[in-house]
């Protein structure tokens, strides 16, 4: 966290601190802070598939718990369907994060707009 924090805050160099927050991420993924960062860099540098790439392979890997697993799938999916367009991996990923807590209308409700 401390270096992307220097790379972003102290040198501006977003490139690297998008690659020291995705490091921060694979090492902790329910590490909320790290995210926030991780987003906020991704979102400057433009880089959404960088960012999908590593939810991704966080959910792939597993071990996370469902309330986390739920939200990067989320991530996920808004991620395909607004900024990369691909809806088929959009509704996917909704779907997945539906089956996890089937009582929860924003997947249903964001599956309904794809």
């Amino acid at each position: 966290m401390r270096i992307g924090e220097l790379w972003t805050q102290q040198l501006a160099n977003f490139e690297k601190a998008l690659d020291a927050y995705s490091r921060c991420f694979r090492v902790d993924p329910t590490n909320e802070q790290c995210r926030v960062e991780l987003e906020k860099v991704a979102a400057q540098q433009g880089a959404g598939s960088h960012l999908v790439g590593l939810y991704e392979e966080a959910i792939e890997k597993g071990g996370l718990d469902s309330l986390l697993t739920r939200e990067l799938l989320m991530k996920v999916a808004v991620a395909y369907d607004e900024q990369l367009g691909n809806s088929e991996k959009a509704v996917e990923f909704f779907q997945r994060a539906q089956a996890i807590d089937p009582e929860d209308v924003t997947a249903l409700e964001a599956l309904r707009c794809v």
